[in-house]
C-alpha cells in the first residue's frame, strides 16, 4: 500500500454494459463464496454500475486509475435515490476533484491478490498537509 498526494485531478465514468455489470457481479460472488460467515455483509456487494476513472499527476508523471474504492461505490447506491444517477456522480467529481483537494487530496494504491501487480486506486480522502512549525520560535 502507499499513500500518495497527487496534483491537477479529474475524474471521469463511463456506464457499464449490463454483461459487464453481470461479469463483476459473478466474479465477486465467487470471492465471496470463501469469505467466512462474518463477512455475509460482503457477500451482499453489488458492482456499481459505471467504471470511474481518477486521472492524476505526480512525480512520475500522468496517471489513470480506475477507482476500487468500496466506499465510492456505496455513496452511489446511497446518493442515486436523491440527487440520481447523473447527480450523484457530478457530486462525486465535487468531493474528490474540489472539496478533497482544496483539503488535501490523499490517494490509496495498492495490489489485491487477485491482481498482484496491478496498482489500484483502494481509497480517496482528504488529509490536510502538515506544516512544520518553525524550531527557533
Amino acid at each position: 500500500m502507499a499513500l500518495i498526494r497527487p496534483r491537477n485531478v479529474s475524474m471521469t465514468w463511463k456506464r457499464l454494459s449490463q454483461n459487464e455489470i453481470d461479469s463483476d457481479r459473478q466474479k465477486f460472488r465467487a470471492q465471496a463464496a470463501q469469505l467466512s460467515l462474518l463477512d455475509e455483509e460482503i457477500a451482499a456487494y453489488e458492482p456499481c454500475p459505471y467504471k470511474i476513472s481518477m486521472f492524476y499527476e505526480d512525480e512520475g508523471g500522468r496517471h489513470k486509475k480506475t477507482c476500487a474504492d468500496w466506499e465510492t461505490s456505496a455513496t452511489f447506491f446511497k446518493r442515486r435515490h436523491d440527487l440520481g444517477e447523473e447527480g450523484v456522480l457530478e457530486h462525486l467529481r465535487h468531493t474528490y476533484c474540489d472539496q478533497y483537494v482544496e483539503k488535501g487530496l490523499v490517494f490509496a494504491l495498492g495490489n489485491m491478490a487477485r491482481r498482484p501487480q496491478t496498482w489500484q486506486l483502494l481509497g480517496i480522502f482528504p488529509v490536510p498537509e502538515a506544516t512544520q512549525g518553525d524550531l527557533f520560535n
